[in-house]
């Protein structure tokens, strides 16, 4: 059950990024059905595009407990635009670079994702 604060967290988030965020290309990375033919599960990658901003990390709990590093970027994608679950194995890419994800960071509006900081490295 989602509530009007997620309702209007939600909004919020994706007016503002789209208003001043970055234009990137968030890459789902995903495994098929095995292919008796070629022998092997085919692996899927279905690009969303999404606005960003991009920020280093900061120092705070999570690069003082050695999980991310000082070249390490946060990229905040509101969650009504990538509304899927941030895994690991994703890419994102912007700048004519492309990015590992490290971590997703959600942040919650009740009942719901408002925000993600997704935690990324230069691939």
């Amino acid at each position: 059950m989602s509530g009007a604060l997620d309702s209007t967290a939600r909004k919020t988030s994706e007016r503002l990024l789209k208003k001043f965020g970055k234009k990137a290309v968030y890459v789902e990375v995903s495994e098929g059905v095995y292919d008796p033919d070629i022998g092997t599960v085919p692996i899927i990658e279905t690009n969303h595009d999404v606005t960003c901003f991009i920020d280093e990390a900061k120092a705070g709990s999570l690069k003082s407990s050695g999980l991310i590093n000082a070249d390490d970027l946060v990229v905040l994608v509101s969650a009504k635009e990538l509304n899927l679950e941030v895994d690991n194995t994703d890419k994102i890419s912007f700048d004519g670079k492309t990015y590992s994800i490290i971590k997703d960071i959600p942040v919650w509006s009740g009942e719901q994702i408002a925000l993600h900081n997704i935690v990324c490295k230069n691939s």
